[in-house]
């Protein structure tokens, strides 16, 4: 592979900084199939792919503890292993994506907390799914729409509090040769997610940290059909730190109820 890319962040007003980039890549791709016996089979595929990528978005400060930021980006998915599986009889392109995001920025109580809220709305095309051992489709695209939360506290000098929420809605979108999956959710995406994560520090005024943090994932499919379905569950973590000036020393013990 090889790029080359670009990018400014350009001050128009002292409330208003406009941000900008493009990026040029190309990839040489070679596919090589050897059976058991270690003979080259027929399969295999040379090809060259081109692209531009690009993401331009702005800045507005509305107050000193208060922004509100939009981009939009227009790119090529990071190359996976299903690309690797095209053969020479296909002539499928990269998968590209597209995305939409707006949301405000904060901080408050004097500089103690801070919070992000924002929608974000992505679009997936030329999407390649596995269907045998060596070799793949496109399926389509597929959409996800949602809205994030997060915040984070200065309880005390020592006491963090942070907590983050995420909904998403998200599906197949048809295809001119491909409608099996259009309208289903794709598979491992909850509508609903959330944490919270608490530390303590300079125990017994020592170096040592404590905390914990609770990971909820909502339930969610196995399988583009949507047939099956995984169940929602909650993840209990704890951890505590030991530092000094050379070294740090971490204890974590996760999934502290042995949760399914």
């Amino acid at each position: 592979t090889y790029a080359a890319f670009f990018g400014d962040a350009l001050e128009i007003t002292p409330e208003f900084t406009v941000v900008a980039n493009a990026r040029y890549e190309e990839m040489e791709l070679k596919r090589r199939n050897l059976n058991a016996e270690g003979t080259l089979e027929n399969n295999g595929f040379e090809r060259d792919y081109d692209w531009v990528s690009w993401r331009v978005g702005g800045v507005y400060k509305l107050s000193d503890e208060l922004m509100t930021y939009v981009q939009y980006s227009d790119a090529k998915d990071p190359i996976n292993s299903n690309i690797l599986l095209v053969n020479a009889n296909q002539d499928f392109d990269l998968t590209d994506a597209t995305q939409f995001e707006i949301g405000l920025k904060g901080s408050w109580l004097n500089g103690k907390a801070e919070s992000t809220l924002a929608f974000f709305d992505i679009e997936r095309d030329d999407i390649l799914e596995r269907f045998a051992l060596d070799s793949v489709t496109n399926v389509g695209g597929r959409t996800s729409q949602g809205v994030e939360f997060s915040s984070s506290f200065m309880l005390s000098d020592d006491w963090r509090l942070s907590a983050s929420a995420a909904y998403t809605s998200a599906e197949f979108q048809r295809s001119a040769n491909f409608q099996q999956f259009a309208g289903n959710t794709p598979p491992n995406v909850p509508e609903l997610t959330a944490n919270l994560f608490t530390s303590v520090d300079n125990i017994a005024g020592l170096p040592i940290e404590i905390g914990a943090s609770v990971h909820y994932v909502d339930d969610r499919y196995g399988d583009n059909a949507n047939t099956v379905t995984l169940n929602a569950y909650t993840l209990t973590n704890l951890f505590a730190v030991y530092r000094s000036d050379n070294y740090r020393v971490t204890f974590n013990v996760d999934n502290v109820f042995d949760e399914d």
